[in-house]
Parts: C-alpha cells; structure tokens; sequence
C-alpha cells in the first residue's frame, strides 16, 4: 500500500518530516536520483505555505509550488551532469547467477561487455553491478558491439549493439562521464518516476519544466 502523511497527523505536533510509505523513496534497491527527486517533491507538495510566500495570494501558492518543483528537478539533472560518484547517476543491478545463464543474455549485455573488457566478475565474485547508458566507448574499446550467448551447448554467439556498461559502486565515475548518456538516465530514473505523482496533482511533468499550467476547457 503506497501512502503519505505528514507526520504532524502522527504525532500530534509540527514537523517538516513526511510518513511515506510504498515509494520508490523508501526502497533500498531504487537509484540516488530517483529517491531525492521524489522525496523533494513529496516535501514541496506536502508542506505549508512558507515564510516566503506570505504576500502571494492563497490561489496563487500551487503556481509558487510549481516553480519549486521545477528548481528541485533542475538541480537533480544538474547533479546527474556532475557526479561525484556511480550511484549519483546508477541503479544498482542485483545478478544471482552468470549472466550467460539468462535466458535472453540480451537483457545483461551491458555486463556480459564489463566482465570482458573491465575484467569485472559480474555473477560469479561482484554481485551489484551499476548499470550504465552510454552514447559511446573510448576508442581502446573499439566499436560499440557486444558478442552475446545464443546457445551454450553449441557455443553461438549473436553480436549486438552496445548501449549499456556495468560498473562497480567503487568505479570512478569521472572516467566514464563523457560517455554516459545522462538524459537517458534522467529520463528513465526521473522523469518517468515523477510523472505518475504530478498526474496524481493534476499536472504534468512539461507544466512543471514550462512552470505554466495547460488551460482546460473550463479556462476559456
């Protein structure tokens, strides 16, 4: 069951703090972005008009709210384009068994590429590999392919297009950041999260970028 309080409902006395409980927020195996994007918006939704704000009008706040919203989601993608680390812009892949041994290796590409080229263990000794989105590769590596299993009892291979990397939690990530394809981490770690908490409120993800709501038909 996914629910939110302000824990001032709880406790019976004023707190910043919120009871959530369900989202992605609170999940151990969700990404860094995606917890402070929703945990930030979650805040700036749940809490009282602020000090700030004293002079706008009451029917004013929701659009003060929005520019909040936008402020916050800016600077997470602003913090995803400069990381200091893997899990700034990572989510963490739990792998219980070789990834030869999926049934479409497809799927684990990106790490089946990391345990041959950045001599990883993915499987067999490293057990959380932080998956990658890449636009391109350092020319040591060649071209952006990937030799994936078809058939282990027969040893065939099928080549596929590179689009993924996997990196330890460890790895330094200001080795990889100009082949990292932040928008498609923004997006997927995100944007796609986000949306489905702004559809709940009533807007949507480019009303809070464009601060400026979409007019109903009952604006006109």
């Amino acid at each position: 069951m996914k629910k939110i309080k302000n824990v001032k409902e709880i406790k019976g006395k004023f707190t910043d703090e919120l009871d959530i409980t369900g989202f992605e927020v609170v999940r151990r195996d969700e990404s860094k972005p995606t917890k402070e994007a929703l945990k930030g918006l979650f805040e700036i939704i749940f809490s009282d008009k602020g000090e700030e704000d004293k002079d706008v009008k009451e029917s004013e706040i929701p659009d003060v709210k929005i520019r909040k919203m936008k402020d916050h989601l800016e600077e997470i993608k602003s913090r995803m384009e400069n990381p200091d680390c893997v899990e700034d812009i990572a989510k963490p892949k739990p792998i219980r068994k070789k990834p030869e041994e999926y049934s479409v290796p497809y799927t684990v590409h990106g790490i089946l590429w990391s345990n041959n080229n950045l001599d990883k263990g993915f499987g067999y000794t490293d057990s959380k590999p932080y998956i990658i989105h890449i636009n391109m590769l350092p020319e040591k590596y060649g071209k952006m392919k990937v030799k994936c299993p078809v058939s282990d009892k027969e040893k065939l291979y099928t080549e596929r297009k590179l689009t993924r990397i996997a990196l330890s939690k460890d790895d330094n990530i200001d080795d990889w950041i100009d082949y990292v394809d932040i928008d498609k981490h923004y997006q997927k770690q995100v944007v796609n999260k986000v949306e489905d908490i702004l559809n709940g409120i009533g807007l949507s993800y480019s009303e809070v970028t464009n601060c400026e709501r979409q007019k109903s038909l009952l604006d006109f």
